[in-house]
């Protein structure tokens, strides 16, 4: 049983634990989910013209852009009978996000009224005001639609996040002793990769060291090489790394490599390939299963010509030494 000065010295490094953490959140060191973005008062301006009841007829757009707090948006207009610009002036006082809308006609333009306008545009709800109406019924409007822009603030830089130990491998042929393709490697993402070939080995590989792993591979530019000391090499291209799956410039880096013992021999191979045609086959007599024509043909004749294959091949994690 925890006698009453244990349970109390227990209690106090818990209550020296809890006021660190909510100091450390005091100070900014942990914000809050709801502070890791700012919110910014914007809003998007365009000038159109058209006739009310033949919109789709008569519409035209003059151009647009947006504005923010302490911003000004300058749109100008040039018709047959107008030429004026608007100009847009926002500001925030109090919370408040105002839009000073100046409409100014030029000289030449004598129809076109000059007017101002201050709108209070923290409600996102859209506006419109009618700058001028030419005698047969076209309107100039000018449209403004408000909205709050939320952005994530900048966090910090994190290099484990970008997992460049990771593999990806999109669809890729695996090239055994230079010229003989025995499979295809398509998964990902992981920082070790294993491929099973009968009678040659099985093959483990990561960018991060390997408890009973040698450096025997490389990687540079993409290209995946591995030698072991008996001469047998295997070659992976186009090999992508990382969260965003880019080719990994730089190196060559050192491929660590445990050269294990296959699961099968060719001879064993060869008869579990026989069996699964077999199977295959039996699957399709019985109306369970349909292949493209010449595909079992193919296979069986790859069986017969004693070709490698692919046992297998797969991604995990890489264990701790």
């Amino acid at each position: 049983m925890m006698n009453a000065l244990g349970i109390r010295g227990r209690m106090g490094l818990l209550a020296l634990a809890i006021t660190a953490l909510v100091g450390a959140r005091a100070h900014g060191q942990a914000p809050k989910p709801e502070d890791a973005t700012t919110h910014q008062f914007w809003a998007d301006a365009n000038v159109v013209a058209l006739k009310p009841g033949e919109e789709s007829a008569t519409y035209r757009s003059f151009g647009g852009g947006g504005v923010g707090p302490n911003g000004t948006l300058r749109l100008g207009i040039a018709d047959k009978r107008r030429q004026f610009e608007v100009r847009i002036a926002a500001t925030v006082k109090s919370q408040r996000f105002l839009a000073k809308v100046s409409v100014m006609p030029s000289k030449e333009d004598t129809e076109t009224k000059a007017q101002e306008m201050e709108y209070n545009l923290a409600d996102p709800m859209p506006r419109a005001l009618e700058i001028a109406r030419d005698e047969d019924g076209r309107i100039y409007r000018l449209g403004l639609v408000p909205s709050i822009r939320v952005k994530p603030l900048p966090v910090q830089f994190n290099v484990e996040e970008l997992r460049l130990d990771y593999w990806s491998f999109p669809s890729l042929p695996i090239i055994l002793n230079d010229h003989d393709y025995i499979g295809t490697f398509a998964m990902g993402r992981a920082p070790l990769a294993w491929c099973d070939i009968p009678g040659v080995a099985r093959v483990e590989f990561s960018l991060l060291p390997l408890k009973d792993g040698l450096p025997i591979g490389t990687l540079e530019k993409g290209v995946i090489n591995i030698a072991h000391e008996s001469g047998t090499t295997l070659r992976i291209s186009d090999v992508r790394n990382g969260t965003n799956q880019d080719i990994l410039s730089g190196g060559p880096y050192r491929v660590w490599v445990r050269w294990k013992k296959p699961s099968q021999t060719m001879e064993e191979y060869r008869e579990s390939l026989k069996q699964q045609i077999a199977a295959v086959r039996e699957r399709i007599k019985n109306g369970d299963l349909s292949l493209p024509a010449g595909t079992l043909e193919r296979l069986e004749k790859m069986s017969e010509s004693g070709r490698i294959g692919l046992i297998g091949n797969g991604i995990g994690p890489v264990e701790e030494k």
